[in-house]
């Protein structure tokens, strides 16, 4: 469920870029045991002191309940200022897979940091198409519908090299899902960590701990949500290792898994590659 956020690790590496003008330029791959595997792109400019645009897309596949395969097709644009102390960033993202379930999102965040500490107030409006396929005794359903969502993250220091951070989100569809929506997509669409239902969610909360040893960072996420789908509870592990591979290169590495309150265990793994210069 989680994706990089292309726009803060652009924040978090302004300062390298001193009075030039920075950006961004990166890639990589996610795979899981099921099957499922994405691979995406990142790239961020600095189009002023204090004013970063920033993108990301990312496509990739994954086996579903009944055996058939889904593309699944991301992308995501932002715009950042910062008035020091306080930021705005607008963004819009489109994921999924039209002949399934597609969303096209909108959302703003508003936020207040300084070199350690950072909070901010995220709020995302989306707008989704849901295809349920005829499957035994169901007919089928096809309808648009809308989510809004309403969160906030909090990045606190540990002392000098450690940091932990807090986020949740709490969403409120325009639709209420029948019980035969939930069965059939459930069994449709959950055998992967990629599935398109962890885009269905009632809420998300996530703490992580971060440990800068030297030029290397380690990381701890935990994070758990619960469908809005047959309320299915799901926790999400990640370790993530990240170190300098030259001055400008700084590469990700991650491992993980996601569980269900059913005891279903899906692991995964990732490796991204971030090319940081300036013009």
């Amino acid at each position: 469920m989680r994706w990089f956020s292309v726009s803060l690790c652009f924040l978090l590496a302004a300062n390298a870029f001193a009075e030039d003008r920075g950006f961004l330029v990166g890639g990589g791959f996610e795979v899981d045991e099921e099957g499922g595997l994405r691979g995406g792109l990142v790239a961020g400019l600095e189009l002023g002191e204090s004013t970063w645009l920033s993108g990301a897309a990312s496509t990739g596949s994954s086996e579903l309940g009944n055996g058939d395969t889904t593309d699944l097709l991301y992308t995501d644009i932002d715009l950042d200022h910062y008035f020091d102390p306080i930021g705005v960033r607008i963004g819009a993202a489109y994921w999924g897979d039209p002949d399934l379930l597609d969303s096209v999102d909108w959302r703003v965040s508003a936020y207040v940091r300084n070199e350690r500490i950072f909070f901010g107030v995220n709020y995302e409006h989306r707008d989704f198409d849901f295809t349920i396929p005829p499957a035994d005794f169901f007919a089928g359903r096809e309808f648009e519908f809308t989510g809004e969502g309403l969160g906030a993250t909090l990045r606190l220091p540990l002392g000098e090299k450690a940091s932990i951070s807090f986020d949740g989100m709490k969403y409120d569809y325009s639709v209420n899902f029948e019980p035969n929506d939930a069965v059939v997509a459930a069994r449709l669409l959950t055998a992967t960590r990629l599935s398109l239902i962890n885009e269905l969610i009632d809420g998300r909360l996530g703490v992580g701990l971060g440990i800068d040893v030297g030029e290397h960072r380690w990381e701890l996420d935990y994070a758990t949500w619960e469908s809005a789908l047959g309320s299915i509870q799901t926790d999400s592990f990640t370790l993530r290792f990240i170190m300098p591979a030259t001055d400008r290169l700084d590469l990700e590495f991650s491992l993980g898994f996601d569980e269900t309150e059913f005891g279903d265990s899906v692991y995964y793994a990732s490796v991204y590659g971030y090319f940081f210069g300036v013009l």
